[in-house]
């Protein structure tokens, strides 16, 4: 897989307040006269194309104008229920599944929602072939499907006699069975003809969300391996929301969808997946910190959304009348679990009594402390903390032992040091650079001599692309990933697996041959094991095997010291009391709130 963009570094904050009696706001003559929930946060989307949005300010945006198949159940990360789908079966095998659509759905133009648009809407995001479209190609065949061609003359409302044809045509991984019903066959993708455990998890994502064949082909239509850049700031769906205006670099508006169709339904067919919006959203975007503070505390904003150090949670605590919680540390796993990569095809990190010695030298209490203020913990991967399967067989995180390793220093046959130094490569965020400064610091002591080498985001991803960067530079550093939805799989295999995406490169050297494990001597066996039980895993429905198999994993990671898990930064929610409807949930793009949709959220 490859890593997205959706990252958070430092200690997250997710600030929620009420404006006392003042109940809602009109922010800064960018509103109606609507009731509207105002919110300052530090980034803007990168895209509103559900096909191509990589980042968390992206998603929380999209999420809240476009619907998907499924999603997940409130506050769950193992439950979905129906969104677009009223219900779904599959076969014995895992295989084969088939999905039931709601009727009566229309995007917000009027335009009419069915199978077939499912089917574009599915075949657009996998032709365009955008970063985040892996979470598709891992299952479907993308090779076979229709053309752009097909896909911009194609009526999907009426389809003729010899566009269902190709619409119903059952060799393809998605094909359509009838108006109101659509099918999925996995185990045409990149993962092999097998099952995947965690495919409705998948279709949770923005990369699956129904969009509107009459309004894309009407502003560009669809281009192979190319975004839409009508599609970057417009948006057109079947959600709650509907975009009013966006003014890059200064707000962006969110409105209620007056032509919803879940407005027709009766009151007990309502629940919150599909719930219409109680309110308007505006989201001023500022990038200063005290600024964001200062409209927090004057009441200007209701909620704001920044990486705010462990000083300012500390402050906000003492606040009357606002309430701060420590979510559970999945939520922390989701924005970004973070761990020290050895590069294991370069000189000294290829040997295991090495890697041992690093682990053991490096006093994460100290980190946690320092450097986040004791806003953040130990974890032990390649599976997050909080996430199915974590760490099946509770295994301790690596402990500070400097005289264990001065032992394995020696054992190495490097008692007194290894020659020369090192480049450590890491994200300058203010944590980071304190933890990489402590390291440093420790590695010297058994004589690891690094080089600090801090970067921006942009460069970071840079050097670690694959093909064109230059990880092999960097052969130690701290790396990260963030979830695109939660599976045990999406860490395992972009972080375990042998192969060419960024995490894995800087931990497999820059290497154009990165499936070969026989390229690194003696680690080989382990590393193929460790490759085969990741996709294994992946394909495994039995949860009972598939948590041995994850236990087995973890097993051969941590034995072989491939990776220094470090921490998992602590995840915040910070509002007032009087907030109603606020639904938690984990994988919620919606950054700030770390909620999945905005439409339940009102104040009393």
């Amino acid at each position: 897989m490859r890593t997205s963009t959706k990252i958070g570094i430092v200690v997250i904050v997710i600030i929620l307040i009420v404006a006392g009696t003042l109940g809602f706001v009109l922010s800064r003559n960018k509103t109606s006269s609507s009731k509207t929930i105002v919110i300052d946060a530090e980034s803007q989307p990168d895209s509103l194309d559900p096909a191509v949005t990589a980042s968390t300010s992206g998603w929380g945006v999209v999420q809240q104008i476009y619907q998907t198949l499924v999603t997940y159940d409130n506050s769950s990360v193992t439950q979905v229920v129906g969104q677009l789908a009223t219900s779904w079966t599959h076969g014995p095998n895992y295989m084969n599944w088939t999905f039931y659509l709601r009727q009566n759905v229309t995007f917000s133009n009027g335009d009419p929602f069915n199978a077939y648009v499912m089917w574009y809407s599915i075949w657009r995001s996998m032709l365009m072939n955008q970063s985040e479209s892996f979470i598709l190609e891992q299952n479907f065949n993308a090779s076979n499907g229709p053309s752009a061609h097909f896909l911009n003359t194609a009526n999907f409302t009426d389809p003729t006699p010899s566009q269902l044809a190709v619409m119903e045509n059952t060799n393809l991984s998605v094909y359509v069975v009838n108006k109101y019903t659509i099918h999925f066959t996995v185990g045409g993708g990149y993962l092999g003809p097998h099952p995947y455990a965690y495919f409705l998890q998948t279709l949770t994502a923005p990369i699956a969300a129904a969009v509107d064949p009459i309004y894309i082909d009407a502003h560009g239509g669809v281009v192979a391996n190319q975004p839409n850049s009508w599609m970057y700031d417009h948006a057109m769906g079947t959600g709650p929301y509907v975009v009013q205006s966006w003014v890059k670099g200064s707000y962006l508006r969110l409105e209620i969808n007056k032509n919803y169709w879940a407005d027709k339904l009766l009151p007990s067919a309502i629940y919150n997946a599909i719930a219409p919006a109680k309110e308007n959203v505006l989201i001023d975007f500022i990038t200063d910190v005290s600024t964001a503070v200062a409209s927090l505390t004057s009441g200007s904003a209701q909620a704001i959304g920044f990486s705010f150090s462990p000083e300012i949670v500390n402050e906000l605590k003492g606040v009357k009348g606002v309430v701060v919680n420590e979510t559970p540390i999945i939520y922390g796993s989701t924005q970004g679990a973070w761990y020290i990569y050895f590069n294991l095809s370069a000189p000294y990190f290829n040997n295991t009594d090495v890697r041992a010695a690093i682990v053991h030298s490096i006093n994460y209490t100290q980190i946690i402390e320092d450097a986040f203020g004791g806003y953040a913990a130990q974890w032990v991967g390649p599976v997050p903390a909080g996430f199915p399967d974590y760490n099946p067989a509770n295994l301790p995180p690596y402990q500070y032992n400097v005289t264990l390793a001065k032992q394995e220093m020696a054992a190495a046959g490097y008692p007194h040091g290894i020659p020369g130094s090192f480049n450590f490569l890491y994200i300058s965020s203010p944590d980071f650079v304190a933890a990489a400064q402590i390291i440093k610091s420790d590695l010297a002591v058994i004589g690891v001599n690094i080089t600090l080498f801090g970067v921006t985001s942009d460069e970071w991803y840079s050097i670690t692309s694959y093909p064109g960067g230059n990880a092999s530079a960097y052969p130690i550093g701290i790396d990260f990933y963030t979830a695109d939805y939660v599976s045990p799989d999406d860490y395992t295999q972009e972080i375990a697996a042998l192969g060419g995406s960024p995490s894995q490169f800087t931990t497999f050297g820059n290497n154009n041959n990165l499936t070969n494990a026989s390229m690194y001597g003696s680690l080989g066996a382990n590393l193929s094991e460790l490759n085969n039980l990741v996709f294994e895993a992946a394909a495994q429905t039995n949860a009972t095997l598939r948590a041995q198999e994850y236990a087995e994993m973890t097993q051969i990671a941590y034995d072989n010291y491939f990776f220094d898990w470090l921490v998992i930064p602590y995840v915040f929610t910070i509002y007032r009391q009087g907030l109603k409807g606020f639904i938690l949930n984990p994988m919620g793009s919606a950054y700030p709130n770390f909620v999945m949709f905005y439409n339940t959220e009102y104040y009393t």
